[in-house]
């Protein structure tokens, strides 16, 4: 059974903002405030707030076909949110281990000895990394 909205005018909004704040944090429901008898905003408790915006994402990210959930006639919304959120897992751990390999490339390239290249001038190193002299001076460099 679900349970009564929670209304509240404005006004009563602003006498106790920190009192409506605390019933939105409890409750499971969403907490409608009006403005001259009409809707103006909706509150929601945070974790209520981002498992909509979550299921948001995989429910928009399933139809455009940029999450694979495999989904089949008769599939319940529930399993679709939950194989959704197993695919996002799997993505954002995917994306994890890439981020770290490439720090651990990094950082085993900055442990190598820079190279020294005797036999090579400033201009031809320059030349050979594509980089334009723009300083004062810097034609008596190039090659």
């Amino acid at each position: 059974m679900e349970s009564t909205p929670l209304i509240v005018p404005i006004s009563e909004l602003r006498l106790d903002a920190a009192g409506v704040l605390r019933q939105a944090s409890a409750s499971s429901t969403p907490v409608y405030v009006t403005q001259r008898g009409r809707l103006a905003a909706v509150m929601l408790a945070r974790p209520m707030y981002e498992r909509l915006i979550r299921e948001h994402e995989i429910l928009s990210r399933t139809v455009t076909g940029d999450l694979d959930v495999h989904l089949v006639p008769g599939v319940t919304l529930e399993e679709v949110l939950r194989r959704g959120e197993r695919a996002l897992q799997e993505e954002r751990l995917a994306a994890a281990r890439e981020l770290a390999a490439e720090a651990r490339r990094l950082e085993e390239r900055e442990r190598e000895p820079p190279v020294h290249r005797p036999e090579c001038t400033l201009g031809e190193l320059m030349q050979e990394l594509g980089v334009e002299a723009s300083w004062p001076g810097a034609r008596d460099v190039a090659p």
